[in-house]
């Protein structure tokens, strides 16, 4: 039997990824404009987003008959500090968090208000550095979806157990993928007919930095009798979704990485179909001949090549500095953001089990997902 595949974003790997971001475009990892890519952020302007963000947020609480005004704020996922600072100007102490060191680092340069606001490094699953009931408000914003619903759930917990009576909390999260034209839902594991791929690499170097990142343009075509739906159910973790993924072999065979990359299917594939993909892959970070691997997976079933099917791979020499990469305007040296959901009625039932009343719920609008602000108040 084949060992089902896991969410392949742990706490560990969520950390390795946005320390990775916070040292190399840390502005953009947060608000991710597509022009401001490549520290191209104004200080100022995007400073200017936070304060903006803050002020609709506390306006809308406001508009409620619940306003959120001094005492304790929790900015939860903080980045480098945008929306931090500008709860600096409405609660008399902040605290931010984040899971990142290096965006911990750019924060606490960033910080205006040394006296009043201060960054705190958490790598655990819970809130433990904060009291029962020592906060008076708590916000997310597009921090929530970037991690496994597993531990999303375990920090909406956490926010009523740190919230006073009477504290507001104030979150953001995707509930699940639109589904557009062309592609359709996978109600569970595919058969095993359907484990049949011709994949083809191409624009890879023979030679990649350590450490470095680069993206690898893939042909895929489905070459079994099975129609492959491009999109996953919203009931699991392991939705069963199709991806394209790599792994790295060194010289001896050795799996080095397990997961690596992954890509999704742009439409459903019928038999024979071919799409085009985009993989962003991340070479090892020590120096060394290795070999990639390129395969499909259905998560929480197989890898294609587990049940008989072809993979691609190709030899990689992997050199000691890291430098950018460079394919056209791909190849930047950066982590990946992986994007998760929680349906909406299960965010209902677990702010009430925690203990809180949901005041209202605003939709929030997000490319490709339904996706919604949740403004909730501690019983």
């Amino acid at each position: 039997m084949d060992t089902p595949t896991n969410d392949h974003t742990g706490l560990k790997d969520l950390q390795d990824q946005w320390d990775r971001l916070g040292r190399t475009d840390p502005l953009w990892a947060v608000l991710t404009e597509p022009d401001k890519t490549g520290q191209r952020w104004d200080l100022a302007e995007f400073l200017e987003t936070g304060a903006e963000h803050i002020r609709d947020t506390l306006d809308r609480l406001e508009e409620l008959g619940f306003p959120a005004r001094g005492g304790t704020a929790l900015d939860f996922g903080c980045g480098v500090g945008r929306l931090s600072q500008a709860l600096c100007a409405h609660f008399d102490r902040v605290v931010g968090v984040d899971i990142a060191p290096s965006m911990i680092a750019a924060a606490e340069k960033l910080n205006r208000f040394p006296g009043r606001c201060r960054y705190v490094l958490n790598s655990r699953e819970d809130l433990n550095f904060l009291r029962n009931c020592s906060v008076d408000f708590v916000l997310s914003h597009i921090v929530l979806q970037h991690m496994r619903p597993k531990f999303c759930k375990n920090y909406l917990r956490e926010f009523f157990r740190v919230l006073r009576a009477g504290g507001i909390a104030v979150f953001q999260i995707p509930s699940h993928r639109e589904v557009p034209t062309g592609c359709s839902r996978i109600s569970g594991p595919l058969p095993m007919e359907a484990f049949k791929v011709r994949i083809q690499g191409r624009n890879l170097p023979k030679e990649l930095n350590a450490g470095a990142t680069f993206d690898v343009f893939v042909t895929v075509q489905n070459c079994s009798s099975v129609v492959w739906p491009a999109f996953g159910r919203d009931d699991s973790e392991q939705n069963y979704i199709l991806h394209l993924g790599n792994h790295w072999f060194d010289s001896s065979g050795a799996v080095v990485t397990v997961d690596d990359g992954r890509s999704t299917l742009p439409r459903d594939l019928a038999s024979g179909d071919v799409a085009d993909l985009c993989l962003q892959i991340t070479a090892p970070s020590q120096p060394g001949q290795y070999t990639l691997e390129l395969d499909m997976v259905q998560e929480g079933v197989a890898w294609f090549a587990h049940r008989g099917s072809s993979s691609w791979r190709t030899a990689v020499l992997v050199t000691q500095s890291i430098q950018r990469q460079s394919s056209g305007a791909k190849g930047e040296l950066r982590g990946r953001m992986e994007m998760h959901g929680v349906p909406r009625e299960e965010v209902l039932a677990l702010t009430f089990d925690s203990g809180g009343d949901v005041l209202v719920v605003d939709s929030d609008p997000m490319p490709g997902w339904v996706s919604y602000r949740y403004h909730a108040k501690k019983k």
